[in-house]
């Protein structure tokens, strides 16, 4: 897919001026900076159409200046499912997003903003690949089986056993809680949908969590790993 016109989505102007030039450079493209305020995602919604935009790139903190009071992961989730091409840029780690374990399904173009230039075209072209229903490798959902390994105040540890018997991830207790609807206890198992062919722990995400009780015959073969 050929990009034409890209929006840049930044509450730093320093942000804006710096991806509009490798933009220019990478794409051979018009950077759109998007000048903000940023109320909502429908707002942004509107203005990309008005704008014929084809592709957008969005800072993961937006709160500078009241410049937006949503932040670009779930800015850019709400793109993908309009069918919008779109890279998160950020300068925290994503183990440090701590939401993304629950939305990486639709963000899966995630970069540093420091490596930005270096990784912005391959980024790019994720984003359009799954725009078109396709996976990589280490993308690809699978039916997985999840276990509980802690429950602190806060966060609740998961082992995905398909991914590494041994390396876990830490997610929201409350956040986890909300989607299985049930109490929370060590060594408690659910179904999700797992991209357990990611690189690194930092790339998994869930989706469409399901208690035992729920679970279709597809996790069977999963019950005892």
């Amino acid at each position: 897919m050929s990009l034409q016109r890209v929006a840049i989505i930044d509450d730093q102007i320093y942000g804006r001026e710096t991806v509009a030039g490798w933009v220019e450079d990478l794409f051979d493209a018009r950077p759109i900076p998007f000048e903000g305020p940023l109320s909502n995602p429908e707002e942004l919604l509107t203005w990309i159409r008005s704008q014929q935009i084809d592709a957008v790139i969005i800072d993961h903190k937006l709160n500078n200046s009241g410049y937006s009071e949503h932040d670009g992961l779930h800015i850019a989730a709400t793109l993908f499912e309009r069918r919008m091409p779109t890279v998160l840029a950020t300068s925290y780690e994503r183990k440090n997003i701590k939401s993304y374990v629950w939305y990486g399904g639709k963000v899966p173009s995630v970069v540093r903003k420091g490596l930005l230039q270096a990784t912005l075209p391959q980024a790019m072209e994720l984003a359009q690949l799954r725009i078109q229903g396709k996976h990589t490798q280490w993308t690809e959902p699978y039916p997985t089986i999840v276990r509980i390994n802690s429950v602190d105040k806060d966060e609740v540890g998961l082992i995905i056993s398909a991914f590494s018997p041994h390396d876990g991830i830490l997610v929201d207790r409350q956040e986890l809680q909300d989607r299985l609807h049930c109490t929370l206890s060590e060594g408690l198992r659910f179904g999700a949908d797992v991209n357990i062919g990611a690189r690194t722990s930092e790339e998994l995400y869930l989706e469409n969590l399901r208690k035992l009780d729920e679970m279709r015959s597809d996790y069977a073969p999963l019950l005892y790993t």
